[in-house]
């Protein structure tokens, strides 16, 4: 799979965002789909918590209509989700 410059970006961006607060914090966009790559992270980073970052409804773009509470009942692990400028 051909990896996009800007998410690739963001992605670096975000985790050294979070590192310079002190926040741990892992990225990887290696698989497409949200499910396998929680499943793939959380065989690789034994999370406390997963951040769910997703645009406002009716902004929302490609896959981002996911139910926190799903990811959490499936993975037994707490979602927080935050909304981001569209």
């Amino acid at each position: 799979m051909k990896r996009s410059p800007g998410r690739s970006a963001g992605r670096r961006e975000s985790v050294a965002k979070l590192g310079a607060e002190g926040v741990p914090a892992y990225g990887d966009t290696r698989e497409s789909d949200l499910f396998d790559a929680i499943e793939h992270a959380l065989r690789t980073f034994d999370a406390e918590r997963i951040a769910l970052f997703t645009h406002p409804p009716g902004k929302q773009r490609y896959r981002e209509d996911v139910d926190p509470h799903e990811i959490e009942q499936r993975f037994g692990v707490p979602v927080d989700q935050a909304l981001i400028a569209a």
